[in-house]
């Protein structure tokens, strides 16, 4: 009995340290996300939907070269590898049905 009442501690102190974690990779995430500047926010919204950087730029009444620097500024605050993580990034933060 006394044995079971350890285990059900010990299982209650391993999910709390892993929701813990889970709640602070997700705070870091958002600190990231907020260090963008306004613009850079806007093409992030449209990048994880897919768009091109042309597209982005039509949209937003923008060179295309200036939406590649954009780019690749989130890239580097967000401290992603690539658009795949980063549309991962943008659903764990909720901004997957956000429009710009």
């Amino acid at each position: 009995m006394v044995g079971a009442f350890v285990d059900a501690i010990a299982r209650a102190l391993a999910v709390d340290r892993s929701a813990r974690l889970q709640r602070g990779k997700l705070a870091e995430l958002g600190r990231r996300y907020h260090s963008l500047a306004a613009r850079e926010r806007e093409v992030m919204v449209y990048a994880v939907k897919g768009m091109l950087n042309k597209q982005v730029a039509d949209e937003l009444g923008t060179t295309e070269k200036a939406i590649k620097a954009h780019r690749g500024h989130i890239m580097q605050k967000m401290v992603m590898k690539s658009l795949t993580d980063l549309v991962r990034a943008a659903e764990r933060l909720g901004l997957s049905g956000h429009t710009a």
